[in-house]
Formats: C-alpha cells, structure tokens, sequence
C-alpha cells in the first residue's frame, strides 16, 4: 500500500507538469477530453475504459480526464497500453507486416497510424494475438525459400530475446549476419549442404556462404539443385584458373598424405586445390597416387615461372608471411646499382629475381620478392606501381615512384610495404589505406609477372 501511495503522488506531479506544457483541450461527450496536443485520440482512447483497466490511474489523478489522457500520450502509448475496447496496439502491430517494417518496436507510431490512416483504411485493430503476415521479403528480395520466422527463432531463441517478437528485425539479422555465418534458417535449404554438392558453385564462390543463399533464390531452387544432405563435399574440384589438375591431383589422396593440411582445408576443397598449385607443387607434394609426371613438371614450370628462388627462402625462414615480409623488409637498400631492373614493365620476376640473387634493391625488389612469396603461401598478393609524397612537402606535395603489394583478406584490402618498414623502421606489415602514420599512397598500376 505505502508503495501504491508513494507512486501515486510521483504519477500526480509529473502529469502536473505534463498537462501544463501541453494541455489537452476540446472536451468529448461527458466531459472527458480525447483530444491532447492537437490531435484526436478517440479511435484509441476512451477515459472510462482507460480509468477501469488502469485504476492506479483514479488513485492518482481522481477524475482528471485531462491528466489521464496527458499520462496516455505521455506514457502509456509508449508502453502499448489499451486504452479502448476497439483498439490493441499489439494486435495491430502483429497484424500488418508492412507496418512492422516502418516502425519497429515504436509503439507509438502505429497509435498514430490507425488515427490517420489505419481506420479509414479499414484496417482492424483486434484479433492478432500472434504475428500474421510474417515478413520474408526485405529490400525488394524474398527470401522465402531459405528462410522461415518459426524455424529460425526456434533454432535461435536468443534472437527472440534481443528483438522481442519483431519480424522484420529478425529477418534483417538474418540477411545480414545469419547468411554470412551459414546459419539454417528452414527445413529445405541447408547451405553447407548445397555448398557440398554442388562443386561448380564451390569453384565460383568458395567459402562467400551468403552467395550460396543468393544462387539458390535466384537458380538453385528452380534448378531442382540439391540443398539438403550430406555436408560432406562430393566431386572435389579439380580446375584452377581454367586448368584442369585431375591427372595430377586427386583431393582425397592429398588430404590423406599431409593430415596438417587436412586439417587446415577440412572441407575446403577449393583452397585445398589453391595451395597445391601455389605452394604444394613448389615442395615437391605429391597429391595423386598414379599422378603423371611429365605434366606435374609442366604445370608447375607454367605456373611457378622461376618461383623457386621465393621457395628456397620459404624453405630457409620458415612458410609464414610475417617471415616472408621481414626478410624482404631486410634487404640492403639500393637504387643505383645498374644491373636492377629499372621499369615497372620489366615485370615481378624480374625485380624478385634481382633481389633474391642480390640480396638488395629499392622498393620494387622488396615489394617483388614479398609478393611472390605471398603467391607460394596460397595469398593472392598484387605487386603495385605507384607514386607516395617525397622530400620536402611544404612548397606544395611531390610524389615519387614507389611499389608495395596489396592482399585482400576477410573483404579488406591490405597493404605490405617492406621499403617502408626498411626506410622508417615503422610497421609497413598488413595496413590500410590512409592509416594513421603511414605514407600516402597513390595507386598507379597493378604490375605483371
């Protein structure tokens, strides 16, 4: 009772302030107002009903229809009271999908929207105790065929949790961060599934799940594709860059004779085949029992191009790309040594050789031999020809040729630049464009083996 008293009174001052900064006018029949602030309420609010469901409210404001329809719009709105018997915010929201999706969990618009719109238009404010009408489209695509709310949030409770009942949310979680990650949100597509049986899917998208997803709405399903199952891969690809492996490499056979890298590549057959080519090949690994030789020999001259000096050094310093930087960020500097290759067009090979023979040279050596050493650690590193400000800048900026490499990991474009590291003694290992402390680099080219 104390508590009920005490709440009373808070109720009581507050609505004071309230009714005196926006005082309701025009009163309805009985002497009750409906209209607060300009706008009429009456297709959501009725005192007496209001009064009888709520009647801490009479303890508070006795029979002050002005205070009570001042602590609707103020407060109750806001929490989705009823306050008439033709009118339930919940039911109204559940309702209608399409007004979910403008308005969320903000109670108070759809209040506004049956008084403006909503009751003209004839839409029902009763009778949805449960969300109807669930959203599966979201910006123009319908994502019904890998996804339904049920199986989703039943699979997911904490989602419920985090969103409350709010289709439209969850459907968002689910294009924007569910996808990524492979999660299962229906009975008929699984995409790890659909990813493992299906290997040309596997060659173009590799481990992008959400392309997966995408493919399946668009093709797949129409298709008749499998996308249930089993999760293991089937038909392992065997074609990288438009050549064809098969008579060199059979990805079972592989992942049995160097159980690390079944491990590393446990159900990717698609970087598994990559890192034969980039780096296997170049150690000598053997990836088919009854493999054919004289093409092994061949394949590896047409896709290594002299990339045996970068494994020798790989051999020496140990497989690893922070190893890789610091041995090309290692180099004796030198621009002047007139045997060095001196335009970008001479190409990466001819640079990295320089620098692996030499153990010297300027930014386009170091950047050349990283690059290739990237290449054999399965990155797919890009040697680039640019310019980045030189000498004294306060006379206006000059820029100066220079060359670093770039590599995409996680969807993030990176930058190794072992001459700035050699030069500044600053970290030039895995940066970004325009970090804080590094030069400004301005991209001119991407340079050619």
């Amino acid at each position: 009772m104390k508590h009920n008293r005490v709440l009373s009174v808070l109720l009581a001052v507050v609505m004071l302030a309230l009714v005196g900064a926006a005082a309701p006018t025009a009163a309805a029949a009985g002497g009750k107002t409906t209209v607060y602030d300009g706008i009429d309420y009456a297709l959501v609010y009725d005192y007496s009903y209001y009064t009888r469901t709520r009647p801490e409210l009479v303890s508070a404001f006795g029979e002050n229809g002005d205070a009570v329809l001042a602590y609707f719009v103020e407060y109750g709105m806001e929490r989705g009271d009823q306050a008439i018997s033709s009118f339930n915010v919940n039911a109204y929201r559940n309702r209608y999908s399409d007004l979910r999706e403008m308005y969320g969990e903000e109670l108070r618009r759809y209040y506004l929207h049956f008084i403006f719109s909503g009751s003209s238009e004839g839409r029902l404010g009763l009778g949805a105790e449960s969300l109807l009408d669930i959203r599966t489209t979201l910006d123009g695509i319908d994502y019904a065929p890998v996804y339904n709310y049920s199986y989703y949030t039943s699979a997911h409770p904490e989602l419920i949790t985090l969103y409350g009942a709010d289709d439209v949310a969850i459907l968002r979680h689910f294009v924007n961060y569910g996808m990524k990650l492979g999660h299962q949100a229906c009975e008929n597509f699984n995409v790890r599934a659909y990813r493992a049986q299906n290997r040309d899917l596997r060659a173009q998208y590799n481990n992008d799940l959400k392309s997966y997803y995408m493919h399946y709405i668009y093709v797949g399903r129409s298709a008749g594709l499998p996308a249930t199952g089993t999760e293991s891969i089937t038909e392992p690809v065997t074609v990288y860059k438009n050549t064809d492996f098969s008579a060199v490499y059979d990805y079972a056979y592989y992942m049995q004779q160097y159980p690390a890298l079944a491990e590393r590549f446990a159900d990717d057959d698609v970087a598994a085949l990559e890192y034969f080519v980039t780096t296997g090949m170049t150690k000598d690994e053997i990836a088919r029992e009854d493999y054919d030789e004289a093409l092994y020999l061949e394949l590896r001259e047409q896709f290594h191009k002299g990339y045996n000096k970068a494994a020798a050094v790989l051999d020496e310093i140990g497989w690893d790309l922070e190893a890789a930087f610091r041995w090309s960020a290692g180099l004796t500097y030198d621009r002047h040594d007139q045997t060095m290759p001196r335009k970008p067009d001479e190409g990466i090979i001819a640079f990295a050789d320089f620098g692996f023979d030499k153990g010297k040279g300027n930014c386009y050596v170091m950047a050349a031999t990283f690059c290739e050493m990237a290449r054999l650690l399965g990155y797919d590193a890009r040697q680039i020809s640019g310019f980045v400000p030189v000498g004294d800048q306060s006379a206006g900026v000059n820029y100066g040729p220079h060359s670093w490499v770039e590599i995409d990991i996680d969807e993030t474009t990176y930058v190794f630049d072992p001459d700035f590291t050699n030069e500044t003694g600053n970290n030039g290992f895995m940066i970004t464009y325009g970090q804080s402390g590094t030069w400004r680099y301005n991209i001119k080219e991407e340079m050619h083996e």
